[in-house]
């Protein structure tokens, strides 16, 4: 009878031959065993002129030590790794490589070795990075129209009013000229500042507060200035130190809260946590409103953005550029805030910040 480890010896060895990606088995000390033609292909390394030799010859100089102490790892604890590495193939096109260290064990579970299996991922990552370009392109696109629109919007209206007034005598629609004129300018104005504080953070001079007392003062006058009784404010905060810019912060909570009562006209809960999770600082602003579309998600922090609609509840036509100036603040202090919501189920904002006390 044919042993069938005996039958499967060829099949091996035309896989590893006809293999698309580059094969090399190691031994115990790290040197090449055998070597697949794909090395050549991908690797720019002679298959037949590597044997015996230390594996770690075949990388760039700049990875070596990341494969060798890699190896040293997966010959030690059997466990798998993974690496990267740009190399340059015969063609002196640069590649982008993939590498798998894998172990491999005796029939009896002991380690004998390692493989290491390198794939060309340069395409994919080609790919990858044109379709970044391309919605790069799409979100500049989309809110160079929102900033033309609302801009047109603001100067139109002035220069409509402008033309009213030069043609009156009456001096009363001179001042409300003046004063619509006004109006839009300050808003213009505001939009301007907002972009800034989306593109830089708030670079204004603000004093170093407490996150505890920050988050405890926002409480109070939130408390105390709420235009909806309907609405309740719960609260869990722990005794966090870290020192953090107190306007920015401030503003950020006016706005996650300000988003929530629009959401709930007719009344719910919003619930605000504060902890501390080894070298963070983490924010948890929640509310029980109607939630956000999932197809929204991935928009509303972008500027402009926005799923409201013109209301008599809203004083003004809303521009989408609230959470977009939170998302800046918080990237400018070296911060992520990220939103999960479904609809009919509220939604909560997880602001997490670096530490800033041992």
């Amino acid at each position: 009878m044919t042993d069938v480890k005996d039958s499967n010896e060829p099949l091996c060895r035309h896989l590893c031959q006809g293999l698309e990606m580059a094969l090399v088995v190691v031994d115990r000390e790290m040197r090449v065993l055998m070597m697949n033609p794909a090395v050549k292909k991908i690797m720019a390394v002679d298959h037949l002129k590597g044997i015996g030799s230390p594996v770690r010859e075949l990388f760039p100089p700049e990875r070596r030590e990341q494969v060798g102490h890699l190896l040293e790892q997966t010959l030690r604890d059997g466990v798998s790794a993974e690496f990267d590495f740009w190399s340059h193939n015969p063609s002196d096109h640069a590649a982008y490589l993939i590498g798998v260290i894998s172990p491999i064990k005796d029939d009896m579970g002991a380690l004998v070795g390692a493989s290491i299996v390198v794939s060309d991922t340069t395409q994919r990552v080609e790919l990858l990075r044109q379709m970044a370009d391309l919605r790069k392109m799409s979100a500049l696109g989309s809110m160079a129209g929102a900033v033309a629109h609302h801009f047109n919007n603001l100067l139109g209206g002035v220069l409509t009013t402008i033309d009213f007034a030069q043609s009156s005598d009456d001096p009363q629609a001179l001042k409300r000229a003046l004063r619509i004129s006004s109006a839009a300018l300050t808003r213009a104005n505001e939009l301007t500042r907002d972009l800034l504080v989306f593109a830089e953070g708030d670079r204004m001079p603000s004093a170093q507060v407490r996150i505890i007392d920050i988050v405890k003062s926002f409480v109070e006058c939130f408390s105390h200035g709420l235009d909806n009784p309907r609405i309740i404010l719960e609260k869990e905060l722990q005794p966090v130190e870290d020192m953090y810019p107190d306007r920015p912060l401030r503003t950020v909570l006016k706005i996650l809260a300000a988003n929530a009562c629009e959401a709930m006209p007719l009344g719910g809960k919003i619930r605000l946590e504060l902890t501390k999770e080894g070298r963070e600082v983490c924010l948890r602003f929640a509310d029980n409103g109607p939630g956000i579309l999932r197809e929204h998600i991935s928009q509303v922090l972008e500027p402009f953005f926005t799923a409201k609609q013109q209301n008599a509840n809203l004083s003004k036509e809303p521009t989408g550029m609230g959470l977009a100036v939170a998302h800046g603040i918080i990237r400018n202090l070296g911060g992520v805030i990220t939103l999960n919501s479904r609809p009919g189920e509220g939604t909560v904002c997880m602001i997490r910040l670096p530490a800033t006390e041992q």
